[in-house]
């Protein structure tokens, strides 16, 4: 397939040697309407365009998907700066870490607070790379050899994404320290999957459930377009 640009300045020429060759009046044959043999191929060609109108449409779509996502790290530290009266000395655990953005930036806006990331894929061979970080686990949570307690703990990735996220949040409360804060900064979920078919005020219900359910309050829900940010406290002393 030619590039879209190219591809584009073809079509528009062939159009508008076309156009001049249908201009002419519209033939009548026995009162009836004779179709041009034009016109069939201008129709195909509006019919290219369109198709091709919509492509470069879902490319700007990934592009700014893309853009979007390379964002989500500095947009979740703020969100959580927002939201919570951080210290300038603490701990965090960011559950499946990535690459590691979310902690970067956060290490940048509280260089005091002692850091922590599991991740259970190939990214986190990009984490190692991250010096600050007080300890890294590259595991399945329920692998995990984590004995700490953390005043926060970060999750970024969707729940909807994670096999049992109610065994996922249990885990989590866990290891929240008391009065520990579950940061959950979920971004909009793929069109056509799992809860991103009803809408924000199921995924808020759906969160909110599961935090109940694994024993945490719920203090704060906020919404910033189709993300959806919730902070949740462990109150029971162990």
């Amino acid at each position: 397939m030619p590039h879209p640009t190219i591809h584009a300045v073809c079509l528009a020429s062939s159009g508008r040697a076309l156009s001049g060759t249908c201009s002419g009046p519209a033939a009548f044959v026995n009162n009836r309407k004779k179709t041009s043999p034009h016109e069939s191929i201008l129709s195909g060609i509006k019919s290219r365009f369109g198709a091709l109108a919509r492509y470069l449409a879902a490319l700007d779509e990934k592009a700014a998907a893309r853009l979007s996502a390379a964002d989500h790290p500095h947009q979740a530290v703020k969100r959580l700066e927002t939201l919570l009266p951080l210290p300038e000395t603490g701990t965090l655990l960011h559950f499946e870490a990535g690459d590691g953005g979310f902690l970067e930036a956060f290490h940048a806006a509280r260089p005091g607070w002692e850091l922590s990331a599991i991740e259970s894929g190939d990214a986190f061979m990009r984490l190692l790379k991250k010096a600050f970080l007080r300890s890294a686990y590259n595991a399945d949570y329920r692998d995990a050899d984590i004995v700490s307690r953390f005043d926060i703990i970060a999750v970024t990735k969707p729940l909807d994404e994670v096999e049992k996220p109610l065994n996922a949040v249990r885990w989590l409360s866990r290891r929240l320290a008391d009065n520990g804060t579950l940061f959950l900064w979920q971004p909009a979920l793929p069109l056509g999957t799992g809860l991103s078919l009803h809408g924000l005020p199921i995924r808020i219900a759906n969160l909110t459930a599961l935090c109940k359910a694994a024993g945490l309050s719920v203090d704060t829900i906020t919404t910033e377009g189709d993300v959806v940010c919730l902070c949740a406290r462990n109150t029971s002393q162990r």
